[in-house]
């Protein structure tokens, strides 16, 4: 629970602090909503993204206290236990707003593929925006939010299951107690 929350304090931390960075550059593109109409730079947010995914690597392979051999086997499995909890804590911010637009929104152009999680949160944020979507518009995009978040959740237990085959108990104990699996 504590990496969970770390994770999404780093997250919130870095869209709160966008707006800055649109303005110390002068121009170019760079934030969004900042003077002389500068506009949201998705790369910003993916390259925060991956220093802190990185960084979060780096911390569990010192605690873990396994060699480059031993982490270049549990790598796979723990990058897709960072990539859904990261989808997770995506999810749950998507409703604020920074500068008017939603973080759902703005997340949803930082390229690659979008989750299916990630797509029935903005579908659901594009519904509430929308003065004109009617309750039964607004049941079907709830259900399929609870059903990806569902899923999301199916998949992270999943990826946990599977990684805490490869660790010795020492290690297992190590990540639960650092909230990464449960």
């Amino acid at each position: 629970m504590r990496m969970k929350n770390w994770l999404g304090i780093c997250l919130l931390t870095a869209l709160l602090a966008l707006p800055a960075f649109g303005q110390v550059g002068g121009g170019g593109g760079r934030g969004f909503g900042g003077p002389g109409g500068q506009q949201f730079d998705p790369a910003m947010i993916q390259q925060f993204i991956a220093q802190m995914q990185q960084r979060q690597l780096d911390n569990i392979k010192t605690q873990l206290g396994s060699s480059d051999d031993e982490f270049a086997a549990l790598l796979p499995y723990v990058k897709k236990i960072m990539d859904l909890q990261t989808a997770t804590q995506i999810s749950r911010f998507s409703g604020m707003r920074i500068g008017g637009q939603s973080i759902g929104a703005m997340l949803s152009n930082t390229g690659g593929q979008p989750s299916d999680l990630q797509q029935a949160t903005t579908a659901l944020q594009a519904a509430i925006d929308d003065q004109t979507t009617t309750p039964q518009i607004f049941s079907i995009k709830l259900q399929a939010l609870r059903d990806a978040r569902a899923k999301t959740q199916a998949d992270l237990t999943a990826a946990q299951n599977a990684l805490r085959d490869l660790l010795t108990q020492r290690q297992e104990a190590t990540l639960v107690l650092i909230g990464f699996i449960q």
